[in-house]
Parts: C-alpha cells; structure tokens; sequence
C-alpha cells in the first residue's frame, strides 16, 4: 500500500488533515499532496476515518477509493466507468457549513441502477425561480423584471427522474425560468427576460393536446400527448449516442421513434448524466448551505461583445430531406460578425475579404446581417470543409471536424480560427475558458457546444456573479447566444461548454 496525505485547507484558516491509504494504481493516486476536495466517492464503505475539528466520520475504503473529486475537475472518464461497472454503488459525502461549524453529511449511497427523484417542491423551486430573476431583474439583461412577478408553474419531466425534474415558471411581464427539482442537474437551467416559455412553443405547435413536457438536454424539449406519443419538439432531439471501442468517443446513431428515446434514453446517457450531477454539486453546496464570508451572492457582471444588433441572423434550411447544419451557421454568423467589424473596429481592420460577392472568392463586400444567396453560399461551403453530415433530417458535425472552417479563410483573409473540445461532449474547464475569454477580454463572440452533442450556437454576451462558499469562490455563469434560428428563440444558456471555436485578429 502506498500512502498519502490529504490536506484541506478552509477560508477559515483551519487545516483539515486526514491519512488515506491509496493502493497503487488505482485512480486516487494520481492525486498530489495538498489537494483540496469537497466530495468525497467511494465504492463501499468502510471503517470511518475522523478529521479534526469536523463533526462527523469520514468514510473511506482505501481499497476501492474511486475519486476524490478535487473543486469543478473531474475526470470526465469516470462517469463511464462508474456507468459501465454493473452493480456498482457509490457512497459520497458532502464537507458542510453550518451555523455550528464545518461537518460532513452522512454517507450517502447512490446506486447507478436507479434513477434520480425529485426533491424540492414546487414551492422550494417557485422562491428558487424568484431569487433568481430578482438577482438580474431591471439590469441591462433584463430591463422588464424591475418590476417582476412570478406567474404560473409548468411540469417538466426528465426519462430518467422520478416525479418532475424540473418546474417552468412564467414571468410577468415577459419570460420564463426553469429550474431543477433536485440535484440531478443545476439550480436554474434555462432563462430568458423576453422570450417565449417551452412549453407555450410547444403547446402552440403541437399537433395534438399536450399531455406532458420533457426536457432532454439544455435545449431539447418533447411534448407527448396522453397516449404517450410525441406531438411536438423544440430543438433537435439528441441522436442515440453508442460508445466507440476505446471509449474516448460516442457514435451517433438514430433512434426508432419516441418510445425508444425514452425508454433507453438513461442508459444511453448515463455516464453524461452523472457527469452532469457531479459538476453540479459544488453549485448545490451554494444554493443550500449557508455562506462563509459575503451572506449571499455578489451583484451580477456584464460582458458584451457587440451588441444584437450586430448579430448575424442566419439560419439553416433543408437541402435533399436534411438540414444545413447549425455547425456550418454558427462559424458563419461569426464570419460575418468579424467581416462587418473589419469596417470600422481597428482590431480587425485587417480582416477584411472574408466576405466576398456571393459568397465566393470575387470582390470584397460586407455581409449582411440577414441571410441571403451570398451567405448560402458560405454554409454550403463550410458544411463541405466540416464534413457535416445527415442523421435522421439533421446536420451533425462532430466536434474534432469544426476546426476546419480555417480552410474558409484561405484567399480571402489573415483571420486565425482556434478551437478547443471535449469528444465525449462533457463540459470541459478549458473548453468553457476559452468561451469566456473570448466574449469578457477579446469582445468577440465564441462558439460553444450544448447539450448531448446536439448544437453549436453563437454566445456573445457573458454574465457572471460570485459567492464564498467554504474555501473556494464559487462562481454562476451564464451566455446569452444566438441560436442560429433567424434571430428566434435566443437564450441564456450555462456557461459549461463541451466546445469552443473562435477566430483571433
């Protein structure tokens, strides 16, 4: 056996020291000296382990430690591990702030057979909802709420979660938020100061009466009727997604039918799922425990690069049964965006040509913030140079394969493209730096990656605010993005991404 020391350091100046014994090779010895962890995962329990000055044991089995989860790092192989080891059960604890003092919860066993449940009511998650939209209400984002009421609750529900996995509440005057029911997914998922709720787009599309609301990805929504069949969708459904032979990656696959979808639709998931769950937790120990240092959260921050109005609202359209892509219109709303800022914004005066008459290689122009024959011409091309590819009616464009819109600036412009992604779609620290980066210090919008490998939209403003939690500074972060509909439908997302492309002056 070899053994390690594991230091934990508060904000209190209080050093919490336990000695755990690690076996060689397993995945904690990879952990230094020093590091600092919040959640605790081991396989099975066993004899408690008790840290001075924490009320409560610690325990461990230091033959079978699986992870100690060290701040938002996660190593993103081990939610498919954990999925892939039948029978398997986790036992985790969360370090605790309390008004008597720091402690652990106690041991809390999670198995990977069952399913997440609800936890909060609809009450809990109506002053969730509230506390939210009042933190960004009469601000620059949302001007409407200075004076905001919130209006009626809509279930929605996951596959894999007993009882609603989320409840929508409207908001008066305008907009909506969505929040989560337990810790299956994070506190506040889905908002907007003007748009249109899910389920009211859904409801008006819908083909029959809507029995029932689900929530697939970050923004996939299915309506089903009371016989359970899907009468309208809000985004692309996300594909059946197989894991390749190493592992590293997912091959995309259709699903027959909605039936299908639901019924496989954990297990098909499972490892994004708990990775999803346990970037989470961290923001859950802020939303519900008490505070160490400020008593609540920090007034919200504004990133902006450029405003809507410089927005270039592309869209896809069907070609022989299957759409564009929303790969190849997200890098060319961002083309554009810089092609129209090459007129006038010294940075990248030297960009221009990236348009050209007709989308070819012809003489210069500006494009336009609307679609037209030019700018087809540009998706068409991109989707060529992305390999983008049709799976049940959608363009999909694997994430490795985005890097090739740099061969778009070859003739026409010096522009250097840059992309970053995680290939099994989890959300990636490097990947959600770069999105931030891009928008807070270079003002320039950034692709990101949403969802289960489902969309690439087009983020352009940043919000972020702050809270002492603990030792660490625990932080929310949201985008707002172009979706890439015709200017429709534009949203606040999280600002985890799986994905990040930009170009550099």
């Amino acid at each position: 056996m070899n053994y390690r020391s594991l230091s934990v350091r508060t904000s209190l100046s209080l050093t919490l020291t336990a000695s755990l014994a690690v076996a060689q090779g397993s995945p904690a010895g990879m952990l230094g000296n020093d590091a600092r962890c919040d959640l605790v995962f081991a396989a099975r329990t066993a004899a408690a382990i008790q840290l001075p000055n924490v009320q409560g044991p610690l325990t461990l089995d230091p033959a079978s430690l699986v992870v100690v989860r060290n701040r938002k790092h996660l190593d993103t192989d081990l939610a498919r591990k954990l999925a892939a080891t039948p029978g398997l059960a986790l036992f985790w604890q969360r370090l605790e702030h309390t008004e008597q003092g720091l402690r652990l919860t106690p041991a809390q066993e999670l198995r990977l057979q069952g399913n997440a449940r609800q936890i909060d009511s609809e009450a809990t998650c109506r002053a969730r909802a509230e506390r939210f939209a009042r933190s960004v209400a009469g601000s620059s984002v949302a001007p409407a709420w200075a004076d905001l009421r919130l209006g009626a609750a809509r279930e929605i529900f996951r596959p894999d979660v007993v009882g609603p996995a989320y409840y929508e509440f409207t908001v008066s005057p305008s907009g909506y938020v969505v929040v989560s029911t337990g810790e299956h997914d994070r506190p506040v998922t889905q908002w907007d100061a003007a748009g249109t709720p899910p389920s009211a787009v859904l409801t008006r599309d819908a083909s029959a009466p809507v029995a029932r609301i689900y929530k697939l990805d970050t923004l996939s929504y299915v309506a089903e009727d009371a016989a359970g069949n899907q009468v309208a969708q809000l985004n692309t459904i996300p594909d059946r997604l197989v894991p390749t032979a190493d592992g590293n990656s997912w091959q995309r696959d259709a699903w027959q039918g909605w039936a299908q979808t639901k019924a496989e639709y954990r297990n098909t998931y499972l490892p994004l799922l708990e990775s999803l769950r346990m970037d989470a937790a961290i923001t859950w120990i802020a939303e519900r425990a008490p505070a160490v240092g400020p008593a609540d959260w920090s007034a919200w921050s504004y990133w902006y690069a450029g405003n809507t109005n410089e927005q270039c609202n592309y869209g896809q359209w069907t070609e022989n049964g299957c759409a564009v892509g929303c790969g190849p219109v997200a890098w060319a709303m961002l083309l554009g965006w810089v092609d129209r800022r090459a007129t006038w914004d010294w940075r990248w005066r030297n960009q221009w040509g990236i348009y050209r008459v007709n989308g070819g290689y012809g003489s210069d122009t500006v494009a336009t913030t609307y679609q037209t024959y030019g700018v087809e011409q540009v998706i068409r091309e991109l989707r060529s140079r992305l390999y983008t590819w049709c799976i049940t009616g959608s363009g999909a464009t694997w994430p490795w394969d985005m890097g090739r819109a740099s061969g778009y600036l070859a003739y026409r412009s010096p522009g250097y493209v840059r992309t970053s992604y995680n290939a099994a779609g989890v959300a990636d620290a490097g990947c959600s730096a770069m999105v931030e980066g891009s928008i807070k210090y270079l003002g320039t919008p950034a692709i990101m990656g949403t969802g289960w490998l489902t969309h690439y939209p087009l983020g352009f403003i940043y919000a972020q605010r702050q809270q002492q939690v603990l030792w660490w500074t625990e932080y929310q972060k949201w985008v707002w993005v172009n979706q890439g509909w015709w200017g429709y439908d534009n949203t606040w997302v999280d600002g985890g991404s799986w994905f990040s492309g930009e170009i550099l002056p």
